[in-house]
């Protein structure tokens, strides 16, 4: 049975106060790769075509160099953690994962303390690290014993014959190499369900769920238990508010408790972000809504949209963007608006959007980035030519296996 599993780790900052993050890359003749922080001072700059990889977080950057050396940048510049070996990193908003597929690997918190292995311990070849926020997984690629430790690097337990893990804070999955499936919750020496017959698997840190064979949905929350099983299922999304569920009868938001938070008559398509939900309907307009404070409001005309945990951008067909605030003290409210029929591509995160027009030559592309402080006034962080890529920081991130 082929099984498809989504692990949704919902992030937040890791400091209260931490500020978004760009990275940019530039054409010839300058091929540069920079990082900057909202007080556009650069804090990562190399070759274009030394970085291989790079993750941004609110306050802090990951940068993976074509030779696999994985660094920890903090927003004002510093180097947390500095040129540590690795094919492969995690990062979450406690914990970063640095490791090589049947080599050493190492956890740090991101003030840089090694949690794992500890200094004492001898280092043993890993086959993955997986981490949540307050805990994590290493596989032992010698026993294949999967164990598991919380962000201080004590361990909780471990486990044998595994073949493949999910983690979150709330939940663990575990699937044995006869392809039988194991959830746990809070408490690690209870299972909550065991099944052999799944073909899709999602968690958060709130809920956990997965699909049968018979396209039966089976979700569970940390706040209530199982809820009622949902049959002919065709998708479903997790966040740590709220379980979204599109069946054969339409689309259903649940909360937490099992209550129906929203079950819209008609719908081409939506979106989640942490409390945030969104979706158009058959007539084109998109409707956003908090679940958590239940407010909401409407944009008439959105042929596309983005959203992040503050702010949502619009664009039409004409190419008129439209950039709305999505904090609770300024819920709905426009904060900036554009005609700009060049722009190709839009991104946007907490407090922060780029825009990036691709006219008939790469030489002629440029990037304008943006930055909403506290009273969303709104400042420049980047305007330049010549520019092929530009990166955002995000407080969420996915997985897929398959």
């Amino acid at each position: 049975m082929k099984m498809l599993f989504t692990l949704t780790l919902l992030m937040s900052c890791a400091l209260s106060h931490a500020a978004p993050l760009t990275g940019f890359s530039t054409l010839e003749p300058y091929n540069e790769y920079k990082i900057l922080n909202a007080k556009k001072e650069v804090i990562f700059k190399a070759t274009a075509d030394t970085v291989k990889d790079v993750a941004l977080r609110d306050g802090f950057a990951v940068v993976q160099t074509s030779s696999a050396n994985v660094s920890l940048i903090r927003e004002d510049g510093s180097v947390v953690v500095d040129a540590v070996y690795g094919e492969e990193f995690k990062i979450s908003k406690k914990l970063l994962a640095i490791y090589n597929p049947d080599g050493n690997g190492a956890v740090y918190t991101l003030d840089g303390t090694r949690v794992y292995p500890k200094a004492s311990a001898a280092s043993r070849p890993v086959t993955y690290i997986l981490v949540a926020n307050n805990r994590f997984a290493v596989m032992d690629a010698y026993t294949e014993t999967l164990t598991i430790y919380d962000a201080a690097g004590r361990e909780i337990k471990s486990f044998l014959d595994i073949s493949r893990a999910l983690i979150s804070d709330g939940y663990l999955v575990l699937v044995t190499s006869l392809a039988s499936m194991t959830l746990y919750g809070d408490d690690l020496n209870s299972s909550i369900t065991s099944n052999s017959d799944v073909s899709q698997l999602q968690i958060s840190d709130e809920f956990a769920g997965y699909v049968d064979t018979y396209k039966t949905l089976h979700l569970y929350s940390r706040a209530a238990g199982e809820f009622p099983m949902v049959n002919d299922v065709m998708s479903y999304s997790l966040t740590n508010t709220f379980a979204v569920v599109h069946d054969s009868s339409g689309l259903t938001v649940y909360g937490k408790d099992k209550r129906n938070l929203e079950s819209p008559a008609s719908l081409q398509n939506f979106a989640v972000s942490h409390q945030l939900f969104a979706y158009i309907g058959n007539t084109g307009t998109l409707w956003i809504r908090n679940e958590e404070t239940r407010d909401s409001f409407s944009v008439n005309r959105a042929d596309f949209y983005a959203m992040s945990d503050d702010l949502l951008v619009v664009k039409n067909g004409n190419g008129q963007f439209e950039v709305y605030s999505l904090a609770s003290a300024s819920f709905g409210n426009q904060v900036y608006s554009a005609l700009d029929q060049t722009i190709a591509e839009y991104q946007v995160g907490n407090g922060i959007v780029s825009f990036q027009t691709t006219l008939a030559t790469s030489a002629s592309n440029s990037a304008n980035v943006f930055v909403f402080g506290a009273q969303l006034q709104k400042s420049t962080l980047i305007d330049e030519d010549r520019v092929n890529k530009v990166d955002l920081s995000v407080n969420r991130e996915e997985w897929n296996w398959q």
